[in-house]
């Protein structure tokens, strides 16, 4: 039984992304300063800009991801989680 494949090998798609397509947040870009004034909305779409910033700077910087950006992305991380033991805090007490 043969496991050759006719197509031949598959390419493997550059990694490194141009830009994030505006989809990211640049350490230039304004960051607010209390994040725990946003709504939970605006929280994960900020999650989600920094974690795309995260992936761009890891994959096209050869020192990683700009320390601001890390520490942004604490930040929200830290709120977010904030939220989700107040969230089961106050499941458990009803």
């Amino acid at each position: 039984m043969s496991t050759h494949d006719p197509a031949g090998p598959v390419p493997v798609p550059d990694p490194v992304p141009a830009t994030t397509g505006g989809t990211g947040l640049e350490t230039t870009e304004e960051f607010p300063a209390d994040v725990a004034g946003l709504s939970l909305t605006q929280l994960h779409v900020l999650h989600s800009k920094l974690c795309r910033q995260l992936d761009h700077e890891t994959l096209t910087h050869p020192a990683g991801a700009h320390p601001l950006t890390q520490d942004r992305h604490q930040e929200v991380v830290s709120e977010l989680d904030a939220r989700a033991t107040t969230d089961t805090d106050q499941g458990a007490a009803h």
